[in-house]
């Protein structure tokens, strides 16, 4: 999944052959600039993800709930990184 705010659009990260917590956020301009945040640095549990959305301020992505392993966090975090929250 994925969404977008303003001038980016942001790749929600579920599964590369194993739950990870990446998530992507590329320019809307011309697609060229990647920038990652890597949500399992902050807490290793945070990965395998189903959705994200944005409320204007920050973005948010949703555990996948299909797996005995979810952590079962949403994820907050502000479009000015490296700052996330989990509740």
């Amino acid at each position: 999944g994925g969404f977008n705010e303003g001038l980016y659009g942001y790749a929600v990260p579920h599964d590369n052959g194993a739950e990870f917590g990446k998530v992507a956020r590329f320019s809307l301009a011309d697609f060229g600039s990647v920038e990652v945040l890597d949500l399992q640095e902050m807490d290793a549990d945070l990965a395998g993800f189903v959705g994200g959305f944005t409320d204007g301020l920050h973005g948010y992505v949703l555990p996948f709930g299909g797996q005995s392993n979810s952590s079962g966090k949403v994820v907050r975090f502000g479009f000015a990184w490296p700052t996330a929250t989990t509740g």
